[in-house]
């Protein structure tokens, strides 16, 4: 591991910056925005890939799904109850975090929730995925799917079976968070 790399593990285990930067991306998915540098790391490895069906149309190749497995292996590892005590635990540290990085009226609370909430209205897709490529970029050949939030196009991208692993984990570690916070 070199010295630049290691600082840079450092910093981004850094508990300011931990704290920092998951308020900075539950904030982003709350709004749907995708917030790719506090999970970097954890970003899917290889390309994007897709079959060409006709001149215009494309569908997204099932093995590009694979590239997510690591991260929902990760977030499905994790222990709810843990989690949810754990967040309470360090929640005074997210809520000043949110008001000093100028975030829109609210708190941690409303906006962690609301990320979930988010996620979890995602649907399931089964069977093949249309794509067009009207530019550069790959769009939802289906308008209701291209109008989805960017955050939760990228949920789409994971395929059906990592969609329904993490929708399936956020919704118990929600239930375990409600349970935490209401303790308290």
């Amino acid at each position: 591991v070199s010295l630049s790399r290691h600082e840079g593990m450092n910093q981004w285990v850094a508990v300011n910056e931990l704290i920092r930067k998951f308020v900075g991306f539950t904030n982003g998915v709350s709004e749907g925005r995708v917030v790719r540098d506090p999970v970097e790391g954890l970003a899917p490895r290889g390309k994007f890939l897709v079959s060409q069906l006709n001149e215009d149309t494309y569908a997204i190749d099932p093995s590009s799904y694979e590239r997510y497995d690591l991260f929902v292996d990760i977030f499905e590892s994790l222990d709810s109850e843990g989690t949810a005590a754990l967040y309470v635990l360090v929640l005074p540290l997210l809520e000043r975090a949110y008001s000093e990085l100028g975030l829109p009226d609210g708190n941690m609370n409303d906006t962690l929730f609301k990320a979930i909430g988010r996620l979890l209205e995602v649907p399931v897709l089964s069977g093949e995925v249309r794509l067009i490529q009207p530019v550069v970029m790959y769009e939802f050949e289906d308008d209701s799917l291209e109008r989805l939030s960017p955050a939760q196009k990228q949920v789409l991208r994971m395929g059906p079976t990592n969609t329904q692993r993490v929708q399936r984990k956020l919704s118990e570690i929600s239930r375990a968070l409600r349970a935490a916070l209401q303790a308290n």
